[in-house]
């Protein structure tokens, strides 16, 4: 699934609650984990957040947020 956001902050917020809200758990930290072997863009590295969500997909924000939900976390193995 790919959805493109607006980017102002208000709206992306709204978006977030939207979809499930996100969360600050085991979750979080494995999106950051696997977004860290995506290497470093030229202009440091994006900040990932983890939706409160179980369906699989990935959101980017023209900001730079990546916003990944719990479903696609669910799949990763212990190398991604």
């Amino acid at each position: 699934m790919l959805s493109l956001g607006c980017g102002a902050v208000g709206e992306q917020s709204t978006w977030v609650k939207a979809q499930g809200g996100l969360v600050s758990d085991s979750y979080q930290r494995r999106a950051e984990a696997a977004s860290a072997l995506l290497g470093r863009p030229v202009e440091g590295r994006p900040q990932v957040y983890a939706l409160n969500s179980d369906s699989v997909g990935a959101y980017s924000w023209p900001d730079g947020n990546i916003f990944v939900t719990r479903g696609l976390v669910d799949l990763l193995n212990d190398q991604e």
